[in-house]
């Protein structure tokens, strides 16, 4: 109906699922064939000066949905668009959330969705060396309106080492560029999924203890001495998949204060803390076993081997 927020999904099922889910508040669109065509991109476009809001992209959660979703960011922002993204819960498509949790929830997952330039960006800060993961995230910056560039540019300088300065000016070449010829820029995108989608791949292969392994170096070395870093390693994994930027979020997390002296501890409840996650089950924590307490319990349950004072007799 007007007003409607237009979802791009996989199927006619998921489609019909999103717009009885919602009452009409989201509206089911399936592309079909191999995809959103530049006339439906075109016709959605309309439809989104009309109803006043960006379309969102409803793709599955496997390899396949990562890229249609990849490919549909690049149809849609040069008809000045900056599509949201959903990722459903457990890979299950609209239709599954729909026919085994309920209209409510899968609303729910629609109301929490999150733009796809914020995921396509963090693909490029995550699986490129440091000088390519620039250039590649300037130009999915510049093809999100000026409101994204704040936000994005503070993604980058946390992840990049480079200065405010250079970010700015990377940034303004970025835009003039697209400005000048958006359509071409999103075909040379196009063009390049292949290699996306090995590094998606590439991603996939690793353990989570492995793929969050730079990360850990960065935010204390002494993560993975720690036998129970495959278990927070494990929670990243988690985080990441449910669409949050792991690494701001940690980075914020460390940056508050040090982490304890069993730092993979502290750090896999700091991030159930703030993300108000369940662990592996994606549900709201119970406030009786709640990150703060499970640490405290922890620490008073496992003793705590410190050297022996000066004149303190030797066991």
């Amino acid at each position: 109906g007007p007003g409607a927020v237009p979802v791009i999904v996989e199927g006619p099922i998921d489609a019909i699922a999103v717009t009885l889910a919602s009452a009409g508040r989201y509206l089911g669109v399936a592309p079909l064939g191999t995809g959103l065509s530049d006339e439906q991109a075109n016709q959605l476009a309309a439809i989104t000066r009309h109803a006043g809001h960006d379309p969102m992209v409803a793709t599955d959660a496997d390899l396949a949905g990562q890229i249609a979703a990849e490919r549909d960011f690049w149809m849609l922002t040069p008809h000045g668009l900056d599509p949201g993204y959903v990722r459903f819960p457990d890979g299950l498509d609209p239709a599954d959330v729909f026919a085994q949790r309920g209209p409510a929830a899968l609303t729910a997952a629609l109301t929490g969705g999150k733009p796809l330039g914020e995921k396509i960006l963090s693909e490029r800060l995550d699986n490129l060396d440091p000088e390519q993961a620039g250039v590649a995230a300037m130009r999915v910056l510049a093809a999100r309106p000026s409101h994204a560039w704040d936000s994005g540019t503070e993604q980058i300088l946390t992840r990049l080492q480079v200065t405010q300065l250079q970010v700015r000016r990377d940034l303004r070449d970025a835009v003039k560029v697209w400005d000048a010829d958006p359509r071409t820029i999103a075909q040379d995108e196009m063009h390049s999924i292949t290699e996306v989608r090995r590094r998606l791949e590439a991603a996939a292969a690793k353990s989570p203890a492995e793929r969050w392994a730079p990360l850990a170096r960065q935010l204390d070395s002494r993560l993975l001495e720690q036998s129970d870093w495959p278990a927070t390693a494990a929670i990243l994994q988690q985080v990441h998949e449910e669409g949050h930027d792991i690494n701001t979020v940690t980075r914020a997390l460390v940056d508050e204060a040090p982490l304890s002296y069993r730092p993979a501890a502290d750090l896999r409840y700091r991030i159930v803390s703030h993300l108000q996650i369940g662990v592996d089950t994606g549900e709201t924590p119970n406030p009786r076993t709640s990150p703060s307490t499970g640490i405290a319990q922890e620490q008073r349950e496992t003793p705590v081997h410190r050297p022996p004072q000066p004149g303190s007799p030797q066991r």
